[in-house]
């Protein structure tokens, strides 16, 4: 086989399978495939009627008695020029860290670990004082003055008894926050403790009451703490209550104070015989709410997905 060659055996093979067995036309077949040590144009000038024989040197014996290259012998006469060279790469190495010009963190001291760190709140601090407007703030009708209303009025010669304004919000009214401090909100404590800073700074602390209560404000609610606490009492007419609780909904399984429907269903009754609006404020996403507290009083979620429009969407028309 020519050393430039790039015929192989299974050339051979596929050539000798389509023919059917004719031993005459396969060695015609390995001579033109150069599978012999002489060129597949050379012809031996023999006498009448002899046939040349094949080549012997590293051949393998066929089942008829016949010759073929081996493998090896085929594989041996390649040439080392037709293997093709891969190309040189360079890669730099990455730069090693020099510590010793590095800072240095800073050592740990007791004050350090006396330090507790800031707490994330559970409302976006830049939406959570509009968050809470919307939520807390209710709607009175001493807006600016309603002239389309006031003409109207003019023009059909009806007595003005009362000057005609537009609604507006407003949180003049106050707000009475009843914040749980029962098992199920240990992990809230301090995110209940930088809610109610928020609420005392928008509202004022003036119109800010605040009241801790245990699983359920029936039981007992008090500013102070829990032997200070008595019955609960709602607050006057207009005024916001914001219950930041579970409502039963988490806590641990065996929770034998968890609060019960009734309970929560007697707190609206005397909250809106009282003329205030309840809003629940849940650290839970509200397909865990049950139905009938979402029918007791509006409730949004305490997380940072809500936003002011989302509160304000949940207090439509209270």
């Amino acid at each position: 086989m020519a050393p430039s060659s790039e015929i192989w055996l299974g050339d051979l093979v596929r050539a000798v399978a389509s023919i059917s067995g004719d031993a005459d036309l396969t060695r015609r077949i390995v001579a033109l495939l150069g599978l012999t040590q002489e060129p597949a144009d050379t012809e031996e000038i023999l006498p009448d009627g002899e046939v040349p024989e094949p080549v012997t040197n590293g051949a393998d014996e066929s089942a008829d008695g016949e010759r073929w290259p081996s493998a090896d012998s085929i594989a041996g006469r390649q040439s080392h020029d037709d293997v093709p060279m891969l190309p040189e790469t360079y890669q730099a190495p990455a730069a090693t860290t020099d510590w010793e010009s590095a800072p240095s963190l800073p050592r740990m001291t007791d004050e350090l670990l006396a330090t507790r760190p800031d707490v994330a709140p559970l409302l976006a601090p830049r939406s959570a004082a509009a968050v809470l407007d919307a939520l807390l703030g209710a709607t009175a009708a001493d807006g600016p003055l309603d002239l389309p209303a006031l003409t109207q009025a003019c023009a059909r010669g009806v007595p003005i008894s009362r000057i005609p304004r537009l609604p507006r919000r407003t949180l003049r009214f106050g707000v009475q926050v009843l914040v749980d401090v029962g098992e199920a909100m240990e992990l809230f404590v301090s995110d209940q403790a930088d809610l109610v800073d928020r609420i005392t700074a928008l509202v004022g602390a003036e119109h800010t009451a605040v009241l801790y209560f245990e699983d359920s404000p029936l039981r007992g609610a008090g500013p102070g703490p829990r032997r200070t606490w008595r019955a609960y009492r709602p607050p006057t007419a207009g005024s916001r209550v914001l219950v930041v609780s579970d409502f039963g909904v988490g806590g641990p399984a065996f929770h034998v104070r968890r609060s019960r429907p009734t309970e929560w269903q007697e707190h609206a009754l005397m909250v809106s015989r009282a003329g205030a609006v309840a809003v629940g404020l849940l650290p839970y996403p509200p397909h865990r709410w049950p139905a009938w507290l979402a029918a007791l009083m509006p409730l949004a979620m305490w997380d940072r997905a809500t936003t002011a429009a989302s509160a304000a969407a949940t207090i439509a028309g209270r």
